[in-house]
């Protein structure tokens, strides 16, 4: 330390160092500083630095190795970061069973600034390389993990993260639906795509390949309209191989589906806390096998409604409503989105007729 200017090279609980040089004045107090770090696991501060916890379910970091470079400036006291951050090997488990919920090679915050009054974050852009998300449909058809995910976002809120663009590269997502015996997995792989924000308009573009077949497409645009999540969310995916909804119609019916592309478009409408969606359906080339499983009745009532709706290019095309329900503060959108998809099937199998009267203006007998 020399008057004025100091140099300061420190290890941060063995795994990690830092290095920062630069001037400081202590009264009033002033600091204009670089500041380098590598290697710090942010693991080891999760026992001061929970990140969210729902019914005694915390999620905690297991590894996230962080290093970076950053203009320190601190001055009438305001504090003010600006640089470049970036955690390796990051994984997030949830405790006390440990179970993985989400994990990334490397996410990379660029063109970052944090500043301490009035607090902020932000960055340019931030990426993430190979992210993997891990979900699971409970029993009663929530998706529970996507409820209790809500506290870890609401920790980070204060701070009021400004981030217009989120890439993700060579993503994947796993959800796991518990509602069907045995349970059923979804694997969605190779996903790359964007998340922008601009204003008050989020669109999504996203594009990967479920369960092995094609790949699938996703576009979604959420609009605030008003306060209190009131807005529009319109979701369109296509290329969708039909068969991945296969576990649903045999669990009903015990039909499988043998072949089809479906293209789909959720329409959402919040406002005042109730939401309406419409759920809109076109199928190519949808096949049913041709028996029932053992021990479940055949279901000609389902091959003819099948056959009625199809027109003469072998192709489906459906709308069906859903009725008008609640949103509460722990209603997540990705829940509502499910269960757009299992209506739809519910629909089309277990009152297939009254299915069609309503296809066509006609009362349900």
């Amino acid at each position: 330390y020399k008057p004025g200017q100091f140099t300061l090279a420190a290890v941060i609980n063995r795994s990690g160092w830092l290095r920062s040089s630069g001037s400081l004045a202590p009264i009033p107090v002033s600091l204009d500083a670089t500041v380098e770090i590598d290697g710090i696991n942010l693991a080891d501060l999760d026992s001061v630095m929970p990140v969210g916890s729902v019914s005694g379910r915390h999620l905690r970091i297991v590894s996230a190795l962080l290093s970076g470079k950053f203009e320190v400036d601190v001055e009438r006291g305001q504090t003010t970061i600006r640089g470049q951050a970036a955690i390796d090997q990051l994984e997030m488990a949830q405790y006390p069973n440990d179970s993985p919920v989400f994990s990334a090679t490397n996410v990379l915050a660029t063109e970052l600034t944090i500043q301490s009054t009035p607090v902020r974050v932000a960055a340019e852009v931030l990426q993430l390389d190979q992210p993997h998300l891990r979900l699971a449909r409970e029993t009663d058809g929530t998706i529970s993990d996507g409820q209790w995910l809500k506290p870890f976002f609401d920790r980070f809120a204060p701070l009021q993260p400004a981030i217009p663009l989120i890439e993700i590269k060579n993503g994947s997502l796993d959800l796991t639906d518990q509602s069907l015996a045995p349970a059923y997995q979804i694997r969605t792989d190779h996903v790359e795509g964007s998340i922008i924000r601009q204003e008050n308009r989020t669109t999504v573009s996203l594009a990967g390949r479920i369960m092995g077949g094609g790949t699938s497409v996703l576009d979604a645009n959420w609009q605030p309209t008003g306060p209190g999540g009131q807005g529009n969310l319109d979701i369109g995916v296509g290329n969708l191989d039909a068969t991945v909804l296969s576990p649903y119609l045999e669990a009903l019916t015990g039909r499988r589906i043998t072949s089809g592309q479906m293209e789909m478009h959720l329409d959402y409408q919040a406002n005042a806390q109730q939401f309406e969606l419409n759920n809109k359906v076109s199928v190519q080339g949808f096949q049913l096998d041709a028996v029932s499983a053992p021990g479940l009745p055949i279901q000609p009532p389902l091959d003819l409604a099948v056959a009625l709706v199809r027109d003469g290019n072998d192709r489906i095309d459906i709308s069906i409503p859903v009725p008008a329900g609640r949103i509460g503060e722990d209603t997540p959108f990705g829940g509502l989105v499910g269960e757009g998809f299992v209506s739809l099937v519910q629909s089309l199998t277990e009152t297939p007729f009254y299915t069609l009267g309503e296809l066509n203006g006609a009362p349900s007998e």
